[in-house]
């Protein structure tokens, strides 16, 4: 009832003109122009709690964190209830890590709007930020089954695939799957490798958490034939590539002749860069070189190529790399001596 009384229209044809201008101005992406057409809406009805509110989302947009409060502080006087008032606090007030306020915000959320997601979701994000695991996943668990809204949907993976990490790093993986396995991330096989053209690698968190993929990757690369009808042996160089160029954890340094050696049609650089990717992940946190990267790559991709099943095309430097191999002398060869 005090929704259907405060949250519509103003009785002023005026300040609505303006509201509606500053609704079109933010979907132009002007916010700064938007916020000052709502407060003309404003300066005509003080108590518009639409105006209000749409000040106080775009001025969060903006991270204004005093006009998000000055805006929505005004709104909760008029409708204590409001939910994108009680949201938009929650968030400011998280963004300055004052968590005892948000916290407030968030439960006033649950309280008065109980299917709405945004309560739960705001406690996860303050139980993530106090590294309270376990609260985390029960609580945007809740938010995501509550969403209706896609973008709801996203930032609750996203927390929930930041939580999954944190657990894993921490020896709780199997809390997590027990809390929420329908949310750990799935280890796809060849079979599946359709689904890794979607692969989140948007941050760390994601490349980290993708590492035993790309491993199953890159073994299903090397012990396969260079084939480009085989659709599942494509997808998987272009992930393990994809993931090579993502990653901050690693850097991969390739000499200017090393394709020329392979091949003039790239179709065997797949296979080194793979070999790279599988020896820096295999190796983390181990005391490595780049030239023992580099060796490891070359005695992987020439044992490869040597296999005649493998119908990898050998171009005469390959032919003599091989050779030099099979007499020990490839470290020599590649100039890795130490």
């Amino acid at each position: 009832k005090k929704g259907k009384k405060y949250l519509h229209l103003s009785a002023s044809g005026e300040a609505n003109r303006y509201y509606t201008q500053g609704i079109e101005l933010e979907k132009q992406s002007e916010p700064e122009e938007a916020i000052r057409s709502f407060e003309q809406a404003l300066s005509v009805d003080s108590l518009f709690l639409r105006a209000l509110d749409q000040a106080g989302t775009v001025s969060l947009q903006l991270q204004d964190i005093e006009k998000v409060i000055e805006y929505e502080t005004r709104s909760l006087r008029i409708f204590p209830e409001g939910r994108d008032a009680l949201a938009n606090l929650s968030k400011a007030y998280f963004m300055t890590g004052e968590h005892q306020e948000a916290l407030k915000y968030d439960s006033k959320l649950i309280k008065y709007h109980p299917d709405d997601p945004e309560g739960y979701l705001g406690l996860g994000r303050i139980s993530l930020a106090n590294n309270d695991y376990e609260g985390t996943v029960h609580l945007v668990k809740r938010a995501d089954i509550l969403a209706k809204d896609e973008d709801v949907h996203l930032e609750c993976r996203k927390y929930l695939r930041e939580t999954y990490y944190h657990m894993k790093v921490s020896g709780q993986e199997d809390l997590f799957r027990e809390i929420a396995p329908e949310y750990a991330p799935v280890l796809y096989q060849p079979k599946e490798f359709v689904n890794l053209k979607n692969l989140p690698l948007d941050d760390l968190i994601d490349c980290r958490l993708a590492e035993p993929q790309i491993l199953v990757c890159a073994d299903y690369i090397l012990s396969t034939p260079v084939d480009e009808k085989n659709e599942n042996r494509v997808v998987a160089i272009a992930v393990v590539l994809q993931w090579a160029a993502k990653t901050p954890d690693y850097r991969y340094h390739i000499k200017q002749n090393v394709s020329k050696i392979l091949d003039v049609k790239g179709e065997v650089m797949g296979v080194f860069m793979t070999a790279l990717v599988k020896f820096s992940i295999e190796n983390a946190g181990k005391p490595t070189s780049v030239n023992e990267q580099e060796l490891y790559a070359w005695n992987t991709v020439l044992d490869y190529a040597a296999q005649k099943e493998n119908r990898v095309p050998l171009t005469g430097d390959m032919k003599k790399m091989i050779k030099q191999k099979k007499k020990g002398k490839l470290k020599e060869a590649l100039g890795l001596e130490d």
